[in-house]
């Protein structure tokens, strides 16, 4: 792929969004709306993981493609999640895991096989993304005792008095624990252990030219990203948690991809970290869309 005269097309639209040239950014809620209407739903995943999904909502890229996204409670077209219960997958939105394992006090020499055969307490917020954490685990021959999901309100209580030797949470709780005693310590990062994998993903029935017009936008979002000083991210989007403290360990992690194009290797990955009866690489995933999105995108 030609990434970089695509990019160049990429700064020259991102410019004219900025500034306010070009199409006119719409509310993707308004009822009334010039565009064609994409209707998606967005699963249980953290909102630092589709946090391009966000950037693409609140600085009008979506319009900006002549496209509006609606966000619906129920079964839609298109779903963004974790994968392996819709196909096909059209492109990926994150590509690791949003989860930390914390500690109130450092230990240099801490293993995850230490923590066999005791328990694991874990914010319920991360319940969608425990499957990875659980295959990890498992890789490394390390058997919890009990799985254990708490409200994030209670591990903050707990946390204030170090009643809590570690705790699985995201990145955004994370720092949070981290404000409230600046000794906390992140122990281990499972995206360093997964590796690029789809972590979350766009599945999509057959909508014509929305899907790719969607996944253009979404290369946009993760261009701006990259690009962008987090503290501008940050006050663009304005969200709660999305600081740019936040998004700047995200982007140090490499949360995101470069492009939704959904790589077999990624692909290919989880299917053998999870040990998951996913079909063949060649029979789930549809590209079609994702090489539009990449035309869209350099256009």
């Amino acid at each position: 792929m030609r990434v970089s005269k695509r990019l160049s097309s990429g700064v020259l639209l991102l410019s004219l969004i900025l500034t306010g040239c070009g199409a006119k950014a719409a509310n993707p809620q308004e009822s009334q709306s010039p565009y064609p209407v994409l209707r998606i739903h967005v699963g249980d995943v953290s909102r630092m993981s589709q946090l391009p999904l966000i950037v693409a909502q609140k600085l009008g890229f979506f319009a900006n493609l002549h496209l509006s996204v609606r966000t619906t409670s129920k079964a839609a077209p298109v779903t963004v999640s974790t994968p392996g219960t819709r196909w096909p997958l059209v492109g990926w939105v994150a590509t690791r895991p949003d989860l930390m394992l914390m500690a109130p006090i450092p230990d240099p020499h801490f293993r995850l096989r230490a923590l066999s055969g005791l328990p694991m307490p874990y914010a319920s917020g991360v319940a969608s993304e425990m499957v990875w954490a659980k295959a990890v685990l498992s890789h490394q021959r390390t058997r919890i005792s009990a799985w254990h999901p708490m409200r994030f309100t209670e591990i903050e209580a707990l946390w204030k008095r170090h009643h809590l030797p570690w705790v699985m949470v995201n990145l955004a709780e994370a720092q949070r624990l981290h404000s409230i005693d600046p000794k906390s310590v992140t122990l281990a990062w499972l995206g360093a252990s997964t590796g690029p994998v789809p972590a979350v993903a766009v599945s999509a029935e057959s909508e014509g030219p929305r899907v790719s017009r969607f996944l253009a936008a979404l290369n946009l979002a993760l261009w701006y990203l990259r690009t962008t000083p987090p503290g501008t991210v940050a006050r663009s989007i304005n969200q709660p948690g999305l600081s740019a403290r936040a998004i700047r360990a995200a982007l140090h992690y490499q949360y995101w991809p470069a492009t939704t194009y959904p790589d077999a290797a990624a692909y290919n990955r989880a299917r053998t970290l999870l040990e998951a009866a996913w079909p063949a690489y060649g029979k789930a995933a549809v590209l079609q869309d994702a090489r539009q999105a990449l035309k869209e995108f350099g256009k």
